[in-house]
């Protein structure tokens, strides 16, 4: 039931106008997209790396990118990575009306079961798009291009979203597209479930001991995104190694391929890529929990507008 007038320590989606969400939300997750991409493509190319590595660290990623192929190849599959719009407004769609459900629990339940949730749904229809994403990436690793042979990926003269998702399915049909699904959603969904319930842990705790009166609330979120993106990062990355090789080369099962991480590079494999996945997802957590906050006080329905502090 609404009362008008009653406190409101979380805005839910009760308290706003879900069509302005929405679209505000859309346009806020093209922009964040737009500026994170080259660090998930650096990431990604760190991650899938062996023993005999071709980059050393994100910064010598970044300048051989740049030498090999300018500014453009930082921004490679960028176009088909659009598609995952959509799929980003089904995961906080479903996080936000999980919450709604769930109004009478508290808020730890709240936050990890629709972070969990909204990630297992959102996933299933992302995980074929960031398939075809992550060999567009690759695209110039030649020693990548080896170890997908067996998908005729690698020989591929011209590499683009159609010619990935053809080669991909003449290889194996839609199993191909879905090429560690169970990984991605191991390594995903607690993430997304943690991330959710650390972002409201630290928001609450920001609030009790720095009230911030003096200057808009909604900038304490850019402290908040990147503290809940560090802690769940720092638990999960070694579940997103695992997703990442298994949907670029198609290695065994999920428990085969975090044995023979351990045992080809040890616990060091377990960190690969860490500090660039960090970077990237502290920069675009800031951004997208400013965003967050921002579309849903744009949204708020009249009779809550005064009841929220900007």
């Amino acid at each position: 039931m609404n009362h008008v007038g009653e406190k409101v320590k979380v805005i839910e989606l009760r308290h706003m106008n879900s069509r302005k969400f929405y679209m505000y939300m859309a346009m806020s997750s093209l922009c964040v997209q737009a500026m994170v991409y080259p660090v998930v493509l650096i990431t990604t190319n760190l991650q899938v790396q062996k023993q005999r590595m071709k980059y050393r660290n994100a910064l010598g990623a970044f300048l051989d990118i740049i030498r090999e192929e300018k500014l453009t190849g930082l921004y490679r599959g960028f176009y088909v990575s659009l598609m995952t719009i959509p799929t980003g407004l089904v995961y906080i769609t479903t996080y936000e009306h999980c919450r709604h459900s769930l109004y009478s629990c508290n808020d730890f339940t709240k936050s990890f079961v629709s972070g969990g949730t909204a990630s297992l749904i959102s996933n299933t229809l992302r995980v074929p798009i960031d398939v075809v994403i992550q060999h567009i990436m690759l695209k110039g690793d030649h020693k990548y291009k080896s170890e997908i042979e067996n998908v005729a990926v690698g020989r591929l003269k011209e590499v683009n979203a159609l010619t990935v998702t053809a080669a991909l399915w003449q290889s194996s049909g839609p199993r191909a597209l879905y090429k560690g699904y169970i990984a991605t959603i191991v390594s995903a969904l607690p993430n997304s479930a943690l991330w959710w319930v650390f972002y409201h842990l630290y928001s609450d705790q920001l609030s009790r001991t720095y009230p911030f009166y003096h200057i808009p609330k909604v900038l304490l979120y850019t402290m908040v995104g990147p503290l809940a993106t560090m802690t769940a990062i720092s638990i999960t990355n070694p579940l997103d190694i695992v997703r990442v090789r298994m949907q670029v080369s198609g290695e065994g099962t999920f428990l085969g391929t975090l044995k023979k991480l351990f045992q080809e590079e040890g616990w060091k494999g377990y960190h690969k890529g860490l500090s660039a996945r960090m970077l990237g997802s502290c920069i675009s957590s800031s951004f997208i929990a400013v965003a967050y906050e921002s579309c849903k006080r744009f949204s708020l329905k009249p009779e809550y507008i005064h009841d929220i502090r900007w």
